[in-house]
């Protein structure tokens, strides 16, 4: 209709999602004593990990969507800690396997009520179905932000 200010609401509102979403993850920060991206890094070892196995800097990369370089610093920071141990990769010693400690374990346990009661509030109502849209749209995001950035150079 020669306006588009429903689309400048819209991507005001996913500027404003994602501040809030980083401000949640600042606060499960503080209240745990590690920074957001410590969190990330500690979700996604478990998320990848499984039970037994390690993971990769690349897979943890990819998982997160940063660049290599970022999650070697903060496993470093990590490992200093004791909330994760790295070990050569058998396979390939220029790679690294990365696995939680026990502390990082028992870190992750403490996380996880604060982690779930701001899910809570965060996605109430939400249906499962529509959490499948907004995944699909977020993910499309993520598949083409690197082409918008160029675009923009």
């Amino acid at each position: 209709q020669g306006n588009d200010q429903a689309f400048r609401d819209f991507v005001a509102d996913l500027f404003a999602a994602a501040s809030g979403m980083l401000a949640v993850r600042r606060g499960l920060g503080k209240a745990t004593g590690l920074t957001g991206s410590e969190i990330a890094m500690l979700l996604a070892i478990r998320r990848l990990q499984g039970e037994t196995a390690s993971v990769g800097v690349r897979a943890i990369a990819e998982h997160l969507h940063v660049a290599g370089p970022h999650v070697t610093a903060e496993v470093g920071k990590l490992v200093e800690a004791g909330l994760v141990e790295k070990r050569t990769d058998k396979a390939d010693n220029r790679a690294v396997d990365i696995r939680l400690t026990t502390e990082g374990r028992q870190a992750l346990r403490r996380l996880t009520p604060l982690v779930r009661a701001a899910n809570d509030v965060l996605f109430a109502g939400m249906t499962e179905t529509e959490m499948a849209h907004v995944h699909r749209f977020l993910r499309r995001i993520v598949a083409t932000q690197a082409e918008a950035v160029r675009r923009l150079d």
